[in-house]
């Protein structure tokens, strides 16, 4: 008696262990066909206690019709004896006609003679997580697709494993082989010009003290040949719900010409400043019958500053 109710006090608290967590329970007796659904299991799809008929005839109809012959035959290699245990994810339709994900761990009791007797087991509801599963997909797929069509080089800086993800541009624009690239961040760091990393790194930094979302920055890019690159780097920081720094996202775009012109022009106008300053002849500028500039030959030959 005390062993009978000590059997009866373990189930009752397995049942409302399970109805805590939301797990639901069947049982298939193999035998005689008849099939025993808890009373969560039977919430989940949306069914009242005594809805459900307790037949194999009911679960197997409600398998959805592309997981159905999976479900099946996994089944029948549990009662074969191929395999111990059977852990499967598959939908399943609720009463109102939508499919939920459901997680199943099923497990085989079998008679004394050896004879299959039981297949038992639990049913988690993992729509949520799947759905998020889904969507963390689409938008990788997007970010995948985006990375690809833009000439930029598209990084993704994981910070919490310290690994970097790289598009192909970054093989197009500095001429890195794949085999040469490696996912660890200091990769990247190595090739970043010594004198602008001493400027980067406090900045860096301060994006996480101050939790900033967006990210730019100018500096040089070592290319595999040895020479630099400038880059213009603009990046997404995200945060967990800690705010704590996880991943950063950004993009390198080259603007090494666009630098080089600057630096033309930046001589241009230093040439022509030293020619206008030393010239023999007077020089001014006039806009609009307004006086702009003179060099110091007028200011000579007027006897006035250029600011009078």
């Amino acid at each position: 008696i005390k062993s009978q109710l000590q059997i009866e006090k373990a189930q009752v608290q397995l049942f409302e262990s399970n109805k805590a967590y939301g797990v639901g329970f069947w049982e298939w007796n193999l035998q005689t066909n008849e099939v025993y659904q808890s009373p969560e299991f039977k919430k989940q799809i949306g069914y009242s206690d005594d809805e459900t008929e307790g037949r194999q005839e009911f679960y197997i109809s409600h398998l959805h019709p592309e997981d159905a012959e999976t479900v099946i035959e996994s089944l029948r290699q549990l009662k074969l004896g191929a395999i111990d245990k059977l852990d499967l994810e598959y939908r399943f339709c609720h009463k109102d006609g939508s499919f939920l994900w459901m997680m199943s761990r099923t497990s085989l009791q079998r008679d004394e003679n050896g004879q299959p007797l039981l297949l038992y087991g639990t049913h988690i509801d993992i729509t949520e997580r799947k759905k998020s599963e889904e969507l963390i997909r689409e938008l990788n797929e997007r970010f995948n697709l985006i990375a690809q069509a833009t000439n930029d080089c598209v990084y993704d800086w994981n910070i919490l494993t310290n690994q970097v993800w790289w598009n192909q541009a970054l093989s197009r624009l500095f001429n890195y082989s794949p085999e040469i690239v490696t996912t660890d961040y200091q990769w990247w760091e190595d090739r970043i010009h010594p004198d602008d990393l001493d400027s980067l790194m406090p900045r860096a930094q301060r994006v996480f003290d101050e939790k900033l979302e967006n990210w730019t920055g100018e500096y040089r890019f070592r290319r595999a040949e040895g020479c630099y690159a400038f880059v213009f780097d603009m990046g997404v920081i995200l945060y967990d719900n800690d705010k704590k720094p996880t991943r950063w996202i950004g993009s390198l775009m080259d603007i090494t010409e666009q630098k080089l012109v600057e630096a033309e022009v930046v001589k241009s106008e230093a040439k022509f400043k030293m020619l206008f300053e030393t010239a023999n002849d007077a020089i001014f500028i006039m806009d609009d019958h307004s006086f702009v500039d003179c060099n110091i030959k007028t200011e000579q030959i007027f006897g006035r500053s250029k600011d009078e």
